[in-house]
């Protein structure tokens, strides 16, 4: 059913969008949604919309600089432009908050106070989030019109301090018996109380989470708060945006799935996360080694493949032993076998299995952080998005090319995960282990695993079981099901009981990066938790660097967008990217 709703919601939006006006003197764009030309549902649709769109805007510089993409800089200082955040920031304070604003007013004239509380939930994480990325942003100030046209910066802890405040607020009215009406189209929770309570709580937990290294009584506050009702995912309450199977008019498919699975050769699969998923044991790239031991930390290697894999990552080529140098780009060497281990001391100074050029010689084939050659004609071999979560294809081994005109997969029917209930559990462990909330960390490692992989084998009814894939010695055909799916419980509770048993063995500080790891690999397709994680705790450790030696500091906080800075004149640009944000004290140097 919320499928069939976001449908409705993304044709009306493309249908308004593309009414065409010519009234020359009209001081406001006609195809804006405003209090004066709209219902409010329709302005409470429009920021649905524009929510999950400010959500998937932030991917491209969170995503790279976490891992999960490719980063195209080998010097971070050049990594980003003030144009690139242009985006962003216009969305959330020229489109999503004034509408929020406008349309809670709206509301609260009608008496519909589920309107109001709903997007107070989504304004708080609207605001925590631009903290997040940028430090201290305007505040009260940036929704008032033309009354501040240069409007000032609040401290980002106060603007936190202000999304507590809405969460809050919008919780008492949840709490209220008299709310009762809910939005007709609520394309996130199907008009469900209980799970946008869930959610508000959640969000709390996340702004707690961020501040424990500041807050000394955030250890208190995530006890007290995991009490209350929270996001699980177990019973399809995840926060998510579902895309469809449209190709044209509009297209809804997951962007993903546009970029992969049309007629270009698409983005690079990020080669550290995709060995992440693999084993981190492994002896077919010569300079490998059998294990991986972290001074202080103990043994965090594991040694089985990540059942997800599969689902996370499409494989073009399954033998990338024979491919020539004009395939190849691999920064340092031609060919990944002619690097020295000298060359690559950067890399395996951090961790001798380090990959470099490509994660796995079976097929898994992308590119190293912060690797900005040219482009060779490598399409028919990179790695591509898989099922989960973009709708692609399920990784059978059928080797085959994705550009194919969206044909393929699911037809880019996935999700945009914004926050998931395997996330919450992973927090908790978290802060369990280094808060002292008093709950069990490593029964929350465990339920926040066994939940991520739940929710990645949710995807299953878009997979054709009964596909042939291979005969056996018989000749009897094997169906996909047969080949990959069959052991999928038993090859769950292996990787789980590997994962425990390297926990159990390691200490403290190998604890949390292990519990991080996995939050990391469970977090595919969301790059904003994954950056706050990896600033709130410098782990993984293992995170590859910058294959150039020398990139600069790491990307603490995003510099203003050029718009910003170039229309407000009571704010000054930062001079690069090591401003911190309120809540991260870790040291400049924990990330390469």
């Amino acid at each position: 059913m919320k499928l069939i709703y976001k449908s409705m919601v993304i044709m009306l939006a493309f249908v308004v969008s593309s009414c065409v006006f010519f009234d020359l003197e009209k001081q406001n764009s006609p195809n804006a949604v405003t209090p004066e030309n709209a219902g409010l549902d329709f302005l409470y649709n429009n920021i649905q919309l524009d929510f999950n769109g400010f959500n998937r805007n932030t991917l491209g510089s969170t995503g790279t600089l976490s891992r999960q993409l490719v980063l195209f800089a080998p010097l971070y200082d050049a990594s980003f432009q003030p144009t690139a955040f242009n985006g962003i920031w216009s969305n959330a304070y020229a489109g999503l908050l004034p509408d929020m604003v406008a349309m809670e007013e709206l509301a609260s004239q009608q008496g519909l106070e589920s309107y109001i509380a709903n997007s107070k939930v989504m304004r708080a994480y609207v605001l925590t989030t631009l903290v997040d990325l940028f430090g201290d942003v305007p505040l009260l100030e940036a929704t008032q019109g033309t009354d501040f046209i240069s409007p000032n910066s609040t401290p980002g802890a106060d603007v936190y301090t202000a999304a507590e405040t809405l969460l809050d607020e919008a919780l008492a009215i949840y709490n209220d018996p008299n709310t009762l009406t809910f939005p007709t189209l609520d394309i996130y929770f199907d008009g469900n109380k209980d799970d946008w309570i869930a959610l508000a709580n959640t969000l709390k937990l996340r702004l707690y989470l961020n501040t424990r290294l500041v807050d000394a009584q955030a250890g208190t506050k995530i006890a007290n708060i995991v009490n209350n009702e929270l996001i699980t995912g177990r019973d399809g309450a995840d926060f998510e945006f579902e895309y469809g199977t449209s190709r044209s008019n509009p297209n809804n498919r997951h962007p993903w799935y546009n970029n992969m699975y049309e007629n270009n050769d698409g983005a690079y699969m990020n080669n550290w996360f995709m060995y992440m998923c693999l084993q981190e044991s492994k002896a077919d790239v010569n300079w490998n080694t059998n294990s991986v031991v972290l001074p202080s930390n103990g043994d965090v290697s594991r040694t089985e493949d990540d059942p997800r894999v599969r689902w996370y990552f499409y494989r073009k080529d399954g033998d990338l032993t024979d491919q020539s140098d004009t395939e190849w780009s691999c920064y340092i060497t031609d060919l990944p076998d002619d690097a020295t281990p000298q060359q690559l001391a950067h890399l395996t100074a951090v961790d001798p299995n380090m990959p470099y050029c490509y994660a796995r010689v079976d097929g898994y084939f992308g590119r190293s952080h912060g690797n900005n050659e040219g482009i060779p004609p490598d399409g028919p071999i990179r790695s591509a998005y898989g099922m989960y979560p973009a709708g692609g294809n399920f990784d059978d081994n059928s080797f085959d090319d994705t550009q194919n005109l969206g044909i393929d997969g699911a037809l880019g029917q996935g999700i945009n995960p914004i926050m998931l209930g395997t996330w919450v559990e992973f927090m908790r462990a978290e802060a369990a282990l280094v808060a002292g909330t008093g709950e069990d960390d490593r029964a929350l490692l465990e339920s926040a695993m066994r939940e991520s992989f739940a929710k990645v084998y949710s995807f299953v009814g878009k997979v054709d079981l009964d596909k042939v894939v291979a005969q056996d010695v018989n000749g009897n055909d094997i169906t996909l099901e047969d080949a990959y799916l069959a052991n999928w419980d038993n090859d769950v509770d292996d990787y789980v009981d590997d994962v425990l048993a390297v926990y159990d063995a390691a200490n403290a500080d190998g604890k949390l990066e292990i519990i991080m790891e996995e939050y990391m690999i469970s977090l595919w397709g969301n790059g904003l938790e994954a950056y706050n994680a990896l600033r709130r705790t410098s782990k993984p450790s293992r995170i590859q660097p910058n294959v150039q030696t020398g990139p600069g500091t790491f990307v603490w906080s995003m510099i203003y967008p050029s718009d910003h800075v170039d229309r407000n004149q009571n704010v000054t640009q930062k001079p690069d990217f090591t401003e911190k944000i309120f809540w991260d004290t870790t040291p400049q140097d924990a990330v390469k």
